[in-house]
């Protein structure tokens, strides 16, 4: 399915009273990380958040207040030095929250969101960005592979996935409206990532949810697979490593892909990466995911490559 399709999927889904998107799909980019709350930690988040900013800031609209977390217009003065600038020189929990709906409440693919906080036993920190659907077809001089890379290596993740994702509101009400439709595209779909990263925090710890076309796993990780020797020698096929200082990406075929259950479509390299990673994928989730899965649901749509 070309990216133009996929943006058609995403023009078909339903809208607010304002015209409002309520679901998209986009590109998607989360890690999750220990200590977020430490100053070199929010160091990398801002190099990261700085980057994205030069790439896609233009297009935000919408922000939270550093001090009361209530939604207002991004302006001039936001931006990730203003960020980073309101953080004190200490550790420190921090959150971020940006996207570019044309309503507080509306669904955008241009999003980056992020928590760091200090007890990972509890929750890890993560940071999660979001490109609209076509936007790497459309800027082929950056290499999505290259970003995610890039990175990884500065904010040094306990691991992290990117590809398709189903992008519903920020806003809890407006994203309950939408929640059977988002399941129906999640259970219809294989490839397209339910990305609620502050959900899926509680229960990553110890491992990978699942794998998407761009999966990502630190040397502690690498290291219950039998080390990068090992994970070296099996990476073949339609796989492909991408090593840097601290972990590794798993590559799942060229490009990603979104599968379609009601045709039989399914994605080969990502079963193959699923097979591979399985030993650091968790075994249950103990939170049902947002937008209608129950646990029973939760749990088969996790093991959906298996």
């Amino acid at each position: 399915m070309s990216a133009s399709a996929y943006q058609w999927i995403a023009d078909s889904l339903p809208v607010g009273k304002a015209g409002q998107p309520l679901l998209d799909i986009g590109f998607y980019v989360t890690f999750f990380f220990e200590d977020g709350h430490l100053v070199e930690r929010r160091r990398a988040v801002y190099e990261i958040m700085k980057e994205y900013w030069f790439r896609v800031g233009e297009h935000l609209r919408w922000t939270t207040n550093l001090e009361t977390h209530k939604w207002e217009p991004v302006t001039a003065k936001h931006s990730a030095n203003a960020w980073l600038a309101f953080q004190p020189n200490e550790p420190r929990v921090w959150d971020v929250n940006l996207h570019a709906g044309e309503t507080f409440d509306a669904a955008s693919p241009y999003r980056f969101v992020g928590l760091g906080t200090p007890d990972a036993e509890s929750a890890m920190s993560f940071i999660s960005a979001m490109f609209p659907v076509t936007w790497f077809v459309e800027h082929p001089e950056a290499s999505a592979v290259d970003i995610v890379l890039r990175w990884a290596t500065l904010l040094q993740p306990r691991h992290g996935t990117a590809g398709l994702s189903i992008v519903a509101s920020l806003d809890e009400a407006s994203a309950s409206e939408t929640q059977d439709e988002a399941r129906g595209l999640a259970e219809r779909f294989p490839g397209f990532e339910v990305d609620d990263a502050l959900f899926e925090s509680a229960d990553v710890q110890n491992g990978i949810r699942s794998v998407n076309w761009l999966t990502c796993i630190d040397d502690s990780l690498i290291a219950r697979l039998g080390g990068i020797e090992a994970l070296r020698a099996r990476v073949t096929g339609d796989l492909h490593l991408y090593e840097y200082s601290g972990g590794a990406i798993v590559r799942a075929g060229d490009f990603p892909q979104a599968g379609d259950r009601n045709r039989q479509i399914t994605i080969e390299p990502y079963r193959h990466a699923a097979a591979l990673l399985r030993p650091v994928q968790i075994e249950a989730t103990h939170n049902g995911i947002m937008l209608g899965f129950d646990k029973e649901s939760t749990q088969d749509w996790v093991n959906r490559f298996n």
